[in-house]
């Protein structure tokens, strides 16, 4: 049998802990989740590079442990997909707007995670194919050119969902 990791950060989806204590919710910006009835605060831009540094680091440990291969969980609401949706991230500054401005934050987290990650061995990103929202959020001809731009920076499998994205 064949282990393979998923890593994602939950963003605005974080409700609390086992012990019942809520923890703050983070986002790209303070879009609410209708779905948990959330207000996330906004990620500074320390906090989106510590968190960059995690998934590196996370993906250092789960290679070191033997597992076989790791996916970014890009999709279903978390947080990598909350930043590629223009409903949810209405940052103006690198990581907002443009396409190419929600990608970077992703790109970024990717190339930590593939920097850390053995070459030999395969790594995933999951995406959301549209969020089901109509041209207001991510869609299909997007998710073609969010796939392209994962495999472009070295993804070797794109593992596609759909929807969980916008609410």
């Amino acid at each position: 049998a064949k282990v393979f990791v998923q890593l994602f950060h939950a963003g605005r989806e974080l409700l609390g802990r086992p012990d019942g204590v809520l923890q703050p919710a983070f986002a790209p910006s303070h879009s609410p989740s209708e779905r948990f009835h959330v207000i996330p605060r906004e990620l500074s831009l320390g906090m989106i590079h510590e968190i960059i540094d995690g998934f590196g680091q996370t993906a250092r440990r789960m290679a070191d442990a033997g597992a076989d291969g790791v996916e970014m969980l890009a999709s279903h609401g978390y947080l990598l997909s909350q930043f590629m949706n223009p409903n949810v991230n209405r940052r103006t500054d690198d990581y907002g707007g443009s396409l190419e401005n929600r990608m970077r934050y992703p790109l970024e987290v990717f190339a930590a995670m593939r920097d850390e990650w053995p070459g030999e061995r395969p790594m995933s990103v999951r995406i959301s194919a549209t969020d089901w929202v109509g041209t207001d959020g991510v869609t299909g001809s997007e998710a073609v050119e969010i796939a392209r731009a994962f495999a472009a920076a070295g993804a070797d499998i794109i593992d596609v969902s759909a929807g969980q994205t916008s609410t």
